[in-house]
């Protein structure tokens, strides 16, 4: 998480385990991420990004290529 505190202002973590979340809340309590319990493809907002990294996304999702697709949406 360091890695992204140094790098970006502003950053949003999905999740769609709510144990991940409360596991990552225990080990970084002062991480400033904003986390969402969401699956990735459900998951909608107005707000536009500059940079969007996907890590261990699309190898657990049923339609890979939608997310694909829809990566500029954001």
């Amino acid at each position: 998480m360091e890695a992204f505190t140094k790098q970006f202002n502003k950053y949003i973590v999905l999740e769609g385990d709510g144990l991940i979340i409360n596991r990552f809340k225990k080990e970084f309590p002062d991480s400033e991420a904003e986390i969402i319990e969401t699956y990735f493809e459900k998951w909608t907002t107005e707000e536009r990004f500059d940079v969007i990294i996907l890590g261990f996304v699309l190898e657990h999702v049923d339609d890979p290529q939608m997310i694909i697709k829809n990566i500029n949406t954001f």
